[in-house]
């Protein structure tokens, strides 16, 4: 869906949130295949990423390579943090540029959260969709969710858009047990 969009428009813009780096990490790859097939460059940023490109291109460079994405892959401690920055001075926030013109929330693993997690997940949610000029759509992607038609319900308060929930058999891979023996 995200690479439709983005190949319709190249100013649409997407924030990926992954709750752990391990898992951010593993998904960049394949975001990145997808992508790269329209001719966009996704950026992940987390605290190590943006040490590792403040240290190789500079801040301003940082800067211009933040405002000049499309497609950002992150966490939310990384967001929440930079969404702080935001509040107090807009201008600091690195990803300014990013909540402004964001079109395409997507949170994964939103099961993984706990409660106080989540709450501010929720907040995180409200306050993007409130700086963003554009109608934010929120995509929320989990194996096991309690109560879909009541996050659902939120979403719709929070963004002002309807909601559907999409339901399915859980793909299931073949497991093989493999024995080695020495002799």
């Amino acid at each position: 869906y995200g690479v439709n969009k983005v190949k319709e428009d190249k100013r649409y813009t997407i924030l990926a949130l992954y709750p752990t780096l391990a898992l951010a990490n593993d998904q960049i790859r394949r975001i990145e295949a997808y992508f790269k097939l329209i001719g966009v460059n996704p950026l992940q940023l987390d605290s190590v990423k943006k040490s590792e490109l403040e240290s190789r291109i500079g801040r301003s460079g940082l800067r211009e390579l933040v405002n000049a994405s499309t497609v950002v892959v992150s966490n939310p401690a990384f967001v929440l943090h930079d969404l702080k920055k935001f509040l107090l001075n807009p201008s600091r926030a690195l990803l300014y540029n990013i909540y402004k013109r964001l079109n395409l929330l997507v949170i994964d693993e939103i099961d993984f959260y706990g409660p106080r997690s989540l709450a501010l997940l929720l907040a995180m949610i409200k306050l993007l969709a409130e700086f963003s000029d554009n109608k934010l759509q929120v995509v929320v992607l989990t194996a096991t969710l309690a109560n879909p038609e009541d996050l659902g319900a939120y979403l719709r308060a929070v963004t002002g858009r309807d909601y559907a929930v999409v339901e399915g058999k859980p793909f299931s891979v073949e497991n093989h047990t493999y024995i080695v023996l020495g002799k």
